[in-house]
């Protein structure tokens, strides 16, 4: 399963809760590790990347793209 997948299953939407973030530090932590290992022109990819995902997400959903209903 997708370590994205695992994240949102750690939230709960009824309550607002996160559960198990000892799993979320381990998994950010290992995240952090492997983003260091990639060159720079990787890492300038994956920020270009990401720029035009959320530049997409506002496009889509506008001010409510980056936050939390209710």
């Amino acid at each position: 399963m997708p370590a994205v997948c695992r994240v949102y299953r750690r939230y709960d939407p009824e309550t607002g809760a996160l559960k198990d973030l000892e799993a979320l530090t381990t998994m950010l932590d290992k995240t952090i590790l492997e983003l260091n290992k990639e060159s720079i022109g990787e890492l300038c990819t994956l920020a270009e990347t990401f720029g035009y995902s959320m530049e997409r997400c506002y496009a889509l959903l506008g001010d409510a793209a980056f936050s939390k209903q209710g």
